[in-house]
């Protein structure tokens, strides 16, 4: 649960690079942590890592029900 916190902290601090590494380590272990792939969605959306964006909303899609804020980063990337 720390390794999203960072994420986070480290992606309003607009370290980027950072914020993605802890994400990615995180949902590497924890792939259907639904909240925890929308984080990584947005701080790679947030570096303008767009089709990373992409791909990893469209697992979201596979994954679970769509929610509305699916919709709406991946319509803006």
């Amino acid at each position: 649960e720390t390794y999203p916190i960072a994420a986070k902290i480290y992606g309003q601090n607009k370290q980027f690079d950072k914020a993605i590494e802890y994400i990615s380590t995180y949902t590497k272990y924890f792939t259907y942590d639904n909240k925890a792939m929308f984080l990584q969605a947005q701080i790679n959306f947030d570096a303008g890592n767009y089709l990373e964006t992409i791909k990893i909303i469209n697992k979201l899609f596979e994954q679970t029900k769509a929610t509305p804020e699916y919709y709406h980063l991946r319509a803006i990337a």
